[in-house]
């Protein structure tokens, strides 16, 4: 079948007519998204060789200085910066959080609440190495749902063998909106994850399959929604590998908006990543959980 007269996105069929969801238009939640505030606390400096404790808090807005108190009564020397962004997630949402940082060790790296409303702490133990150079380096805090980052959260850290006292720097990078980029034969694998997110977190994701009335001019439209997304979610796959239209979408992101907003999510397990994108972790527990439930389905279904 010819895939020039078509939305690019997987080579994908022509939107149906039927279909009555608007570009923009979130599905149907049975519940309010409940504003969220971010947070975290950090010693502003560490001296190579040491360990510190550096926290991550998800509160709501009410509790925001009850949160501060306790913070600072659990690290009197920390710096405490809250309320570095704002999310919109419902109720039993799970929120998994990991912590990096250039040349540190952290233990754990990465953590999982379920949001409830009220207030979350989450500890991360963190080793400077005593060979670690110094310099300033960011304390990365990257907050995701259904394993898409939906926050990050930057705490300045300077490492330095003659700690001084320093205000805590701090940024936030909210992610509202996003462009899903995947090949037509996984389809269906891609909008369960991506209503996840939808439902729970709020991110208006545009899906050609869903976002694309019949008969519109869909390279210029794709163009603009790559350019002015927050997010370039890339779905990768054997099929994704092979399909010369995530290809185009993949190198339209890639020239307008950078590496910085692409996020690579495999489908198949082994699959190598994109040619120039090896250093993205394309790994994914989601990933192996998902592929060993079909493979039990497509076993049963013989």
């Amino acid at each position: 079948t010819s895939r020039g007269e078509f939305p690019p996105t997987a080579g994908a069929e022509p939107p149906l007519a039927s279909v009555p969801r608007m570009s923009g238009t979130l599905p149907e939640t049975g519940e309010e998204l409940q504003p969220v505030q971010l947070g975290a606390s950090a010693p502003r400096q560490a001296k190579p060789g040491s360990e510190f404790t550096t926290r991550f808090v998800a509160y709501e807005k009410a509790l925001e200085q009850e949160v501060r108190d306790l913070l600072t009564k659990l690290a009197p020397t920390a710096e405490t910066v809250l309320g570095i962004q704002e999310c919109r997630w419902k109720r039993d949402t799970r929120v998994t959080v990991k912590l990096s940082g250039r040349g540190l060790a952290v233990d754990p790296p990465e953590q999982e609440f379920t949001w409830q409303g009220g207030r979350n702490i989450l500890e991360f133990d963190v080793t400077v190495p005593k060979d670690a150079e110094e310099g300033t380096i960011p304390l990365k805090f990257d907050v995701a749902i259904e394993g898409i980052v939906v926050a990050r959260l930057r705490l300045e850290l300077e490492i330095t063998a003659k700690p001084k006292k320093g205000q805590a720097t701090a940024t936030g990078e909210p992610a509202k909106t996003a462009f899903a980029s995947y090949s037509s034969k996984d389809r269906l694998r891609v909008l369960d994850r991506v209503d996840a997110i939808k439902i729970s977190a709020g991110i208006d994701v545009f899906q050609d399959c869903l976002d694309l009335n019949p008969g519109e001019e869909w390279k210029p439209r794709l163009d603009d929604e790559i350019r002015d997304r927050d997010l370039f979610l890339l779905f990768w796959s054997k099929s994704a590998s092979e399909s010369k239209w995530v290809g185009w979408e993949l190198e339209t992101a890639m020239k307008e908006k950078g590496e910085q907003a692409l996020q690579l999510h495999p489908l198949d397990p082994g699959i190598k990543p994109p040619p120039g994108l090896e250093k993205l972790n394309i790994g994914s527990n989601a990933m192996w959980v998902r592929k060993g439930y079909e493979a039990v389905l497509a076993e049963r279904g013989k």
